[in-house]
C-alpha cells in the first residue's frame, strides 16, 4: 500500500499489508503510484513512468499513469494529434489499439474492466469497454455525450461523467447512475450528421423555431466539439430562443484521424470551402434561411472567412484570433510552437500595407467578446482589428469581459456566458428573450446584462 504525504516535505511510505511493515519509498525514479501484486513499484516523474523492483528500474517509458490495477498500470501518451493508451505489466507492454475509425479520448481501468470514451467521424460518441484479458473493445449502440472516465483503483470500476445538450449531465458509478446538476431535456433533438463528410452535431428544439441557424466553430485547430454542455449551458439558452445549432468539426480538427486533420494544413482556403458546403447542405435540408456564426479562438479566424462564403447575418467572435500571422509570430520564440505552426500554416511576414487584410471582406455585423486578461491572444491585437474594421465603416462592436482566454473564475465565466448569449440571441432593436435556467455550476447572472455597443474608432496604442 502507498501512503502519499499530506505535506510536500514529508516522505511517501510503503506498507506490506501482509505484515504491516512500513518503510520510506525511494524517490530516485519518481513519485510512487502503486505496488503491483508481484511487489513491483510503479512510479511517475517528469520524464515518464517507471516500474521498479528491488530498487532497480525494470521498465520505463514516456507518458503519464492514468489508471492502476493489481497486475498492471495504464499509460497515456498524447500530442496535438491525439492520445494513445498502453497497458504495462511487470512482464510485458501492450498498446491498446482503438477500434478502426475511433479515437480514444478518456480512459479508466480496474481489475475487471477497461472503459474508454471514444469518438468516431460517422458514429459519434460512445463508451467503449473491454475485459483486461481481452484484446478488443466492445462498442455499444448508445450515444453517451461528451464523457470523462475516472479510475477509482484496482477494486472499483471506473466512474464516468457524461454531459450532452439533451441528456443533461450524469455520473455512472458501479452502484448505478446519479443524475447531475443539468437536467435531461426531452424537447431537444440531437443528431450526429456528416454533411459533405464533416463530423457535425445538429441540434434543434421541438418547440417553435425561427429560421436562423447558428454555426459553431471550435478553437485549436487541434481540437474537436461534439454534443456537450459548453459555455455554461449557453447553447440551451440559444435553442430556447428558437435558433438551431450546427456544431461543425472542420477539416483540421483533431480526433477523426490524421488524414482528416492534416488535409487542412497549408490548405485552409479549401477547408473553409468544405465547411461552407456543409452549411449550405444543412440549410437546404432543414429549411433554415438565415445563418450566423459563433467562432471561438482559432474558430473566429475560420468564422470570419466562412461568413463571407455563406452570406452570414453576423459573426460572434469570442477570445478571437483575427490576425493569424501576427499571432503565430508572437509565439515563435518557442521552438515547439514554431514547429507546430510550420506544419500547419504558411508563415509569412506581412508588409506595412497588409495591416487591414486580416479582417477580411465580410461586411455584416461582428460582435467581438474580448477577455481583458487574455494570455493567448494579445488584447491590443483584438482592439487593433476592431479599430481597423471600424475605420473601414464595418459594423463591428466590442464587449470587454473579465478573465483569461478561457475563464478560470466562476464570476468571470458568468459574465462571459451572459455576453455570449446576448451577442447570439439579442439583435439590435429586439427585446431580450427570457432565458431558461443556466446550467448549475455557473450561478444565475442576476441583473447583469452585457450588451454589445458600437465601438468608436480610437488610435492604436
Amino acid at each position: 500500500m502507498v501512503f502519499e504525504p499530506l505535506e510536500e516535505a514529508d516522505e511517501t511510505l510503503l506498507m506490506d499489508i501482509r505484515c504491516g511493515r512500513l518503510w520510506p519509498a525511494t524517490s530516485a525514479h519518481g513519485a510512487p503510484k502503486c505496488i503491483l501484486n508481484d511487489g513491483t513499484l510503479a512510479a511517475e516523474s517528469e520524464s515518464g513512468w517507471s516500474l521498479v523492483r528491488n530498487g532497480k528500474r525494470v521498465r520505463h517509458g514516456d507518458g503519464s499513469i492514468v489508471a492502476v490495477a493489481s497486475e498492471f498500470i495504464a499509460i497515456k501518451r498524447s500530442n496535438k494529434s491525439g492520445a494513445w493508451f498502453s497497458i504495462i505489466r511487470s512482464t510485458c507492454e501492450a498498446e491498446l489499439p482503438a477500434p478502426t475509425g475511433w479515437s480514444l479520448i478518456s480512459f479508466g481501468a480496474s481489475d475487471t474492466r477497461i472503459t474508454a470514451y471514444g469518438i468516431h467521424a460517422e458514429k459519434g460518441q460512445r463508451l467503449l469497454q473491454m475485459d483486461p484479458a481481452d484484446e478488443h473493445f466492445r462498442i455499444p449502440g448508445t450515444h453517451c455525450g461528451t464523457s470523462q472516465v475516472f479510475s477509482m483503483g484496482a477494486g472499483v470500476d471506473p466512474v464516468i461523467r457524461s454531459t450532452g445538450l439533451a441528456i443533461g449531465s450524469s455520473w455512472q458509478t458501479p452502484h448505478g447512475v446519479i443524475a447531475g446538476i443539468a437536467a435531461e431535456r426531452s424537447d431537444l433533438s440531437v443528431r450526429h450528421i456528416t454533411p459533405v463528410g464533416l463530423p457535425c452535431i445538429y441540434v434543434r428544439s421541438q418547440q417553435s423555431r425561427c429560421q436562423e441557424l447558428v454555426v459553431c466553430l471550435h478553437g485549436g485547430p487541434d481540437s474537436h466539439e461534439l454534443d456537450d454542455l459548453r459555455y455554461g449551458g449557453t447553447y440551451r439558452t440559444v435553442l430556447d430562443a428558437g435558433f438551431d445549432l450546427l456544431i461543425i468539426n472542420y477539416p483540421g480538427s483533431a480526433g477523426f484521424g490524421s488524414a482528416f486533420q492534416e488535409r487542412a494544413w497549408h490548405n485552409w482556403p479549401a477547408a473553409i470551402r468544405e465547411t461552407a458546403g456543409a452549411v449550405a447542405e444543412i440549410m437546404d435540408s432543414y429549411g433554415t434561411s438565415i445563418v450566423s456564426i459563433l467562432g471561438v479562438s482559432f474558430g473566429a479566424w475560420m468564422g470570419l472567412q466562412l461568413a463571407e462564403r455563406v452570406h452570414a447575418s453576423q459573426v460572434v467572435a469570442m477570445s478571437p484570433i483575427f490576425d493569424l500571422q501576427s499571432h503565430l509570430q508572437l509565439h515563435s520564440d518557442d521552438p515547439e510552437f514554431r514547429r507546430w505552426a510550420a506544419d500547419r500554416f504558411a508563415l509569412t511576414a506581412e508588409s506595412p500595407d497588409d495591416g487591414e487584410q486580416h479582417i477580411g471582406n465580410f461586411t455584416g455585423r461582428v460582435v467581438v467578446i474580448a477577455p481583458v486578461d487574455d494570455e493567448v491572444v494579445v488584447p491590443g491585437s483584438t482592439l487593433h482589428s476592431t479599430n481597423s474594421a471600424t475605420r473601414l465603416g464595418r459594423e463591428w462592436s466590442l464587449v470587454s469581459v473579465p478573465g483569461n482566454h478561457y475563464p478560470k473564475a466562476s464570476a468571470a465565466a458568468e459574465q462571459r456566458w451572459a455576453a455570449l448569449e446576448d451577442a447570439i440571441a439579442v439583435r439590435p432593436g429586439t427585446r431580450r428573450f427570457s432565458a431558461s435556467p443556466r446550467v448549475p455550476g455557473d450561478s444565475e447572472r442576476g441583473p447583469l446584462c452585457l450588451r454589445p455597443v458600437s465601438l468608436p474608432y480610437v488610435p492604436d496604442i
